[in-house]
This record gives structure tokens, sequence and C-alpha cells, in this order.
């Protein structure tokens, strides 16, 4: 279990990529899940970095118990904020803190983001999350962190979501161009899923329900045929 300490003062610490510590930063208290993506900003000087926050380790201690997710609990509005933290790397002080989602609309629980892995350490647009995990309503999100703007697929009735999987188009030239992959729990059936999503628009493009149940599961990668075949082609015929 998490002991936080909401009295206490947060740190940001900013190492180098040689391991040297560039500057240790305190900051209002949080309590941090995930990362979306962060990048040096050499024009401005800032350094940025995305994450999931909360205001306590709630997240943690109560929301991962089995008994609450099965009793139907109602997760506050507002629950997670995505916040992008801007740093001025000339002396390393904070220039901004603020919420990258901007739509009235949305009540903010989100959980287990992923980007392009290709735009790890640049600067990227797009984000993908999980809405409501967990619980009713599950949903998969893609959040333009530039303007704030929400795509939000919500799952048919019963479907509990995980991890939402970027999959790059080989031949694509954008950033969103590929594939977003979401498995998870199908409780009406007892048997796992996995959904298929046009990562550009985020429409669906395949339901699918595996022959037996499977774990609900936190996260996931996506490997191609060919990683760690021993053969010259693992392609199933």
């Amino acid at each position: 279990s998490f002991s936080y300490e909401s009295d206490s003062m947060s740190r940001i610490h900013i190492i180098n990529k040689n391991g040297v510590v560039e500057a240790l930063i305190e900051v209002p208290p949080f309590f941090i899940t995930h990362v979306l993506g962060s990048y040096e900003d050499l024009e401005s000087n800032m350094v940025h970095f995305d994450v999931l926050q909360y205001d306590d380790a709630s997240a943690y201690e109560t929301l991962c118990d089995i008994e609450n997710i099965a009793n139907g609990q109602e997760i506050p509005d507002d629950y997670t904020q995505v916040t992008r933290y801007s740093i001025n790397m000339e002396d390393w002080s904070v220039y901004e803190i603020k919420n990258l989602v901007t739509d009235p609309d949305i009540s903010q629980y989100f959980e287990f983001s992923n980007i392009n892995p290709a735009y790890y350490t640049k600067p990227y647009q797009f984000a993908y999350l999980t809405h409501n995990a967990f619980i009713l309503q599950g949903s998969v999100v893609k959040l333009n962190v530039n303007t704030g703007a929400v795509i939000k697929r919500e799952l048919p009735d019963g479907l509990f979501p995980t991890e939402p999987i970027f999959v790059a188009d080989p031949n694509g030239t954008e950033e969103d161009d590929g594939l977003i992959l979401m498995s998870g729990m199908d409780g009406g059936n007892e048997k796992g899923f996995i959904m298929v999503y046009n990562a550009s628009n985020m429409e669906v493009l395949y339901q699918g329900i595996s022959p037996q149940k499977t774990l609900i599961g936190l996260h996931s990668k996506f490997y191609s045929f060919h990683i760690g075949c021993s053969e010259s082609d693992c392609t199933p015929a």
C-alpha cells in the first residue's frame, strides 16, 4: 500500500541522460500513475512532460481492490487530471502546470495512457487513454494534447477495457496513421475480447471474443509475428 502525505510537497527530479541530476523541483502534492509523452522544446528552452495525476493515492489504494471494482461505485468527476508540466531549462523553474483536457463534458477518470512510440522524446499531438477502467461505461479516448479536443468511443455494455496500444501503419506518414488495439474482459460472456480501432478517427474496425476466459491484465504490448521468430516467417498460415 501507499502512504500518501498530502501535507508534503512533491518533487520532480530532472536527470540528464548521462546520469547527472540537473534539478530537484518542489511542486504542489500529487500522485501520478502513468505518463503520456515528454520532450524538449529547444526553441522555447522548455521541457514538457505529461502525466495522469491524482489528488491522492486512492487510484491504487481503493480502485484496484476487487470488491470496489465489483460494487458499482461511481468515480467522482474530474478524478484524473491529464497534466502537463512545463519546466524552464535555463533555471529549472516551473513555467506552467495545466490540464490538457478542455472538454467540460468529459468526466475525467482516465488510465492506461499511450502514444505512438515513434514519438517518444519528440513533440507529439495525440494520446490514447482508457476511460472508466474497471467500472461500467468503459471507453477508449483519443486526446489532442495541443487543442484539448477528445474523441470518445464507448464500449458495448459489459466490456471492461484495459490499455490501448498504438500500432503504426508501416506505410503511414502521419502521427496517427495506424491502429489502436484494446483488450479486456467481456463480463457477460466471461471471456476476453479485443477491439481494433482506426487511430485517426477511432472508428471500430473489428471486435473479437476469445474462445475462453482471460485475465483483466493491466499493461499490454504489441509484437509482430517476426519478433522472436526462429524461422524466416512465423505468420500464421
